[in-house]
């Protein structure tokens, strides 16, 4: 059967009503079997964007400052789709792990990726699709072009055309297996290589 990548931006997942509207969308075409998303985008004017406090909370963390206020707003945000979606626990408990991999000294990058990351784990939950780390497919050179194996990498790993994958987009890895991020907007990327 014939696959579609669905890629699905931050304004598509920025709640769990946003979220039971890619399950319908992704329901309505069976070949619609590799979703990519990006991390929650804003729900209104106002509100900070879920990636900009995640590099807040990585500065704050790398001068000893505390993180609480914009990681309790990370993890609110996260707790608030997951129980809008009937889902457990799972993901708040990656999260508060991820609190503590921030103050212990993780790399920006790696701060910068847990939007797309917990995101993807929420909707592949959610939609009972294999979630898939890019950050074990995708290569990134330090020039910032993807490296050739990657393709045949996630190629092989997605090989299952009956199976629902979903997938984080925004980061890859380095050569030596450390998170890279694309730039700003870089979960189209992720969808592109996924197609």
């Amino acid at each position: 059967m014939e696959r579609i990548v669905a890629k699905f931006g931050g304004s598509s997942v920025a709640d769990a009503g946003q979220m039971r509207k890619v399950k319908a969308i992704v329901a309505a075409d069976l070949r619609r079997r590799i979703v990519v998303v990006s991390a929650p985008g804003k729900r209104h004017p106002g509100e900070a964007k879920l990636t900009d406090l995640l590099y807040l909370c990585h500065e704050m963390a790398a001068m000893s400052t505390d993180i609480g206020e914009p990681f309790g707003l990370i993890r609110d945000r996260f707790a608030e789709i997951a129980g809008g979606l009937g889902l457990n626990t799972a993901v708040i408990r990656l999260i508060d792990r991820f609190g503590e991999e921030l103050t212990a000294g993780c790399s920006r990058d790696y701060a910068a990726s847990r939007g797309e990351y917990f995101s993807a784990r929420l909707i592949a939950e959610f939609l009972g699709g294999e979630f898939i780390d890019p950050a074990e497919y995708i290569v990134i050179r330090a020039n910032g072009t993807i490296a050739t194996e990657s393709y045949l990498r996630l190629g092989e790993r997605l090989v299952d055309s009956r199976a629902l994958y979903v997938m984080a987009g925004f980061y890859g890895s380095d050569r030596n297996g450390l998170v890279k991020t694309f730039s700003r907007g870089g979960s189209d990327i992720s969808g592109a290589i996924a197609a």
